[in-house]
């Protein structure tokens, strides 16, 4: 049996959190040549991608035309089109917003 493993695993639980944290990045850092801007830079792209993914699947599920329908019919649009463009516009951009509501922040 190998004693350095063995000393390894039961040092292991006497290393603080902060201390493992910073052995992780060091690796990550000097052994994987992974630095801070590639994770941001992978992170940036990974909410982009969900997003769009999010944007994707409302629109698959919503019937514009049904929704537009609904609209004309239960309000009192009727006769102003400018006003009934406008507001729509503003909802739509509104209802885009409340789910792309997504934020990255540095530490």
């Amino acid at each position: 049996m190998d004693n350095t493993n063995e000393s390894v695993n039961n040092g292991a639980s006497s290393i603080s959190t902060k201390e493992k944290w910073q052995m992780f990045k060091n690796f990550m850092h000097n052994d994987l040549g992974i630095s801070k801007e590639d994770i941001r830079e992978w992170i940036d792209e990974a909410i982009k991608e969900q997003a769009r993914l999010i944007v994707e699947q409302t629109f698959k599920k919503t019937d514009i035309q049904e929704v537009i329908e609904r609209a004309i019919y239960n309000s009192s649009w009727s006769g102003r089109r400018e006003v009934f463009v406008e507001d729509v516009r503003n909802r739509a951009a509104k209802l885009l917003a409340d789910r792309l509501t997504i934020s990255t922040k540095d530490k």
